[in-house]
């Protein structure tokens, strides 16, 4: 067993923060753009919303968040953390997807739940995915 404390860093090490600094920082420029921009520009595009599908149309990716954060997080400490970080980047762009090519405002709040479920996901993954001192794990991803 090597422990991530005393390896040497090497290129993989740096892939692997680079890999998930990316994740954080387009998962917060998706979470700005789809959950500020699309809902605005949805909201200004339909005049005849009422304030509640309004106030769902503007919040409906952050509530997708906070849940994709609790349930994907539980279920990748109990099932591990590389099937759900690939679930959530793929929730990510399929919610995305649907959100460019719909014209539907019930589809539009559901995509946005779809695509903040994902983002959520990988908020909480990212972190603990190179994390050495995971309850359980000797050294992260890192242990051979």
């Amino acid at each position: 067993m090597v422990y991530l404390d005393t390896m040497p860093l090497r290129f993989g090490h740096f892939r692997v923060l680079i890999t998930t600094a990316m994740g954080q920082f387009l998962g917060a420029a998706v979470a700005t753009l789809s959950g500020v921009l699309i809902p605005l520009l949805a909201i200004v595009q339909h005049h005849e919303l009422d304030s509640v599908t309004q106030g769902l149309i503007a919040s409906m990716e952050l509530i997708g968040i906070m849940v994709g954060s609790f349930v994907i997080g539980k279920l990748a400490d109990k099932d591990g953390y590389l099937p759900f970080l690939r679930l959530s980047s793929i929730l990510v762009f399929i919610g995305a997807l649907v959100v460019y090519v719909t014209g539907s405002i019930d589809l539009l709040i559901h995509s946005l739940f779809v695509m903040g479920f994902g983002i959520g996901g990988d908020f909480a993954l990212d972190s603990d995915y190179v994390d050495p001192e995971l309850p359980g794990h000797s050294s992260g991803i890192f242990s051979f």
